[in-house]
């Protein structure tokens, strides 16, 4: 019997919740409120809220405003026969040689004979 009171005389009482306890709950609270409250005027203050950027590439081209245009890797002949003579011819420079054709819409650049990029104009 002496054993059995031993053991629950050993035993802490159960601690009352402190006021720290009381003091990290309200600023935990506080500051979970003030992260879900703040996002909300710097989004009204965005400059793509206020139609600052203009309109890119990318998105015109998902819009219906994109060209036909050569892809990289074709060769001028290719090029010339499906979309005809440039309006202008820009000679061969540096090295490797990089040639420049310019039609209406886009301008073709050229490294050797194959296109290594072609660029829609701006409207």
């Amino acid at each position: 019997m002496n054993n059995t009171r031993e053991q629950r005389t050993s035993t802490p009482p159960k601690a009352k919740p402190s006021i720290q306890a009381g003091k990290r709950f309200a600023l935990l609270s506080s500051f979970l409120f003030a992260l879900i409250v703040t996002p909300l005027p710097i989004t009204a203050n965005n400059a793509h809220a206020n139609n600052q950027y203009t309109t890119t590439m990318a998105s015109k081209q998902a819009a219906g405003h994109a060209i036909n245009k050569p892809s990289r890797g074709m060769e001028m002949s290719h090029v010339e026969s499906q979309f005809g003579y440039p309006v202008q011819n820009m000679t061969p420079s540096g090295t490797p040689p990089i040639a420049r054709w310019i039609y209406e819409g886009f301008t073709v650049y050229f490294e050797h004979q194959y296109v290594i990029h072609s660029v829609q104009h701006r409207q």
